[in-house]
């Protein structure tokens, strides 16, 4: 009886969509543009209401018929249905004869037509990507003469490559040729040569994709869009088979001093990829050195609010791998900055809990924790933290040396408790959660997790969910030694549940309760 109920309902929904597909289709007809546009842009609504494959397949077939015998403004909108309803596409059987429908527009005589069309076929590149007549299409209009075609055609490129990685050998000679072309707008060149980068799994194209990009940065007539585009590209293009060169390197290095900051960070997201090796000059990985030294120097130096941090822990660890690579008995610069990075980001949260209801903070912390200045999320100190204590890890890891290894457990140590001193909220849960799961596994494969285990006994009053889940979770795997079992039994000592809240301090219970979960925690895991 339930069954028929529902089939009786499905059914007189689907009477419904289709009737309402039908008034639609009818108000598409109608001789006011104005009620033609509305109708166009109830598409998406109904396929989100009703997505029947059997109607979303019909509508779309009946967009198609519109759009070719619809004058280019409609056109516009209706290649905008698309592009907010290209997830129903996949529901729809009638792929093909929709792209025949689109493929006339696309060889008509009218430029503007055809750049519709080519917007069309990248807001469905989801279905039409695989099709060789939307991939022969794409390519032909490369040799047009009207500069709004050839930007279409590459915008196309870019969404076909996406779902189609292996048009790009089609494509390869032609988007090669447009690149190279400094007649060619900057934008239409920096956007074909950041395609490239689907070139990275295949080991022809992406041998081919290393020499060009090589070229472009010193291209005569490259400008920084170009060169910034380039070295993204050159990013994709490194790979195992393919590593980057110690010459190239040291060309690389003169950008991380450029005036620009998007300069700066291409250049420095690039030298990441680099692996220095006892083979190159000695002399140009002390050039690298010194470009990276003054380069972390005039971040440090300079206003919190306008240095940036993600760069700046590229150029650290850039730095660690040419310094482990040569070796010194002292302490390392690059350990120096890290720890110096890490430092700072701990004391401005640190100052972020203590004076939440003080208005008035030092400069440095003040730039800090102002998220708006840069460009990060309201939780910037939190993101900093992790950043800085990530960073001396991965130095640590770099470097390999036992001192610094126990030094950056410190470190971890410190961003626990002072994350554990602030009440957690829902928004940093998951970013939380994996900092302490990350942060706890490389202790442990370093042998230095039991001296983050032996900290955990200051945490104990905790009130922040997401530490407190951490340490229980190590309690069940009992990895927290007898030192800090011992601690909470002598915390949970007389302990009674009935005590009235109001006889005892917060961090107090806090203490207690935790304690007893702890114990709980690491019972339950040694008997299972």
């Amino acid at each position: 009886m339930a069954l028929s109920i529902h089939s009786s309902d499905a059914g007189h929904s689907s009477d419904w969509a289709f009737k309402r597909l039908f008034k639609l289709e009818s108000e598409c007809r109608s001789p006011s543009l104005a009620a033609q546009v509305q109708a166009i842009g109830q598409f998406p609504k109904l396929f989100d209401q009703f997505p029947f494959p059997t109607l979303v397949g019909s509508a779309f077939l009946k967009l198609g018929d519109l759009f070719c015998n619809s004058p280019n403004s409609l056109r516009y909108h209706i290649a905008q249905v698309f592009a907010a309803s290209q997830h129903h596409l996949l529901h729809s059987a009638y792929t093909e004869e929709l792209l025949r429908r689109v493929l006339v527009v696309l060889y008509s005589n009218d430029p503007i037509a055809r750049v519709l069309a080519l917007r069309l076929i990248g807001n469905a590149s989801i279905v039409f990507a695989k099709f060789p007549e939307a991939q022969h299409g794409v390519l032909l209009r490369y040799q047009s003469t009207h500069p709004l075609e050839v930007a279409a055609a590459v915008h196309t490129t870019e969404s076909l490559l996406k779902y189609s990685p292996e048009f790009l050998s089609v494509v390869w000679e032609t988007v090669i040729a447009k690149a190279s072309d400094t007649s060619v707008l900057d934008s239409v060149r920096a956007q074909l040569i950041r395609s490239l980068r689907h070139a990275a799994p295949n080991l022809q194209l992406s041998t081919l994709l290393y020499d060009h990009c090589s070229f472009w940065v010193d291209q005569p007539g490259s400008t920084i869009a170009v060169k910034e585009a380039a070295l993204a590209a050159w990013k994709a293009a490194i790979q195992p088979h393919n590593e980057l060169r110690h010459a190239d390197a040291e060309r690389i290095s003169h950008f991380i001093l450029h005036e620009l900051g998007c300069m700066r960070h291409a250049a420095l997201a690039l030298l990441g990829m680099w692996r220095p090796n006892i083979s190159g000059a000695t002399g140009d990985a002390n050039d690298i050195k010194d470009r990276l030294v003054m380069y972390i120097e005039l971040q440090l130096q300079s206003p919190t609010s306008s240095s940036d941090f993600h760069s700046t822990r590229l150029a650290v660890v850039s730095l660690a791998r040419i310094e482990a690579l040569h070796g010194t008995q002292d302490t390392p610069q690059c350990w120096t900055f890290a720890e110096s990075l890490a430092k700072g980001a701990i004391d401005a949260f640190d100052a972020l809990v203590d004076s939440e209801d003080t208005p008035m903070l030092t400069s440095a912390q003040r730039a800090l924790t102002d998220a708006s200045e840069r460009g990060l999320p309201a939780n910037a100190p939190l993101v900093n933290l992790v950043r800085g204590t990530m960073l001396v890890i991965n130095v640590a890891s770099v470097l390999r040396r036992p001192e610094l290894i126990l030094s950056a457990t410190a470190a971890v140590t410190s961003a626990w408790r002072a994350i554990s001193c602030k009440p957690g909220s829902s928004g940093d849960r998951r970013y939380v959660k994996r900092f302490l799961e990350t942060t706890w596994i490389w202790c442990n494969k370093s042998g230095t997790g039991s001296a983050l285990a032996a900290s955990l006994d200051s945490m104990l009053d905790t009130t922040n969910c997401h530490v407190f889940d951490a340490v229980i979770a190590i309690a069940r795997r009992d990895k927290l030694g007898d030192s800090l079992i011992r601690q909470c039994l002598q915390v949970t000592d007389g302990f009674n549940p009935a005590t009235s809240p109001d006889a005892l301090q917060a961090h107090s219970r806090n203490a207690q309760w935790n304690s007893v979960a702890i114990i709980l925690a690491r019972t339950r895991g040694t008997n299972t």
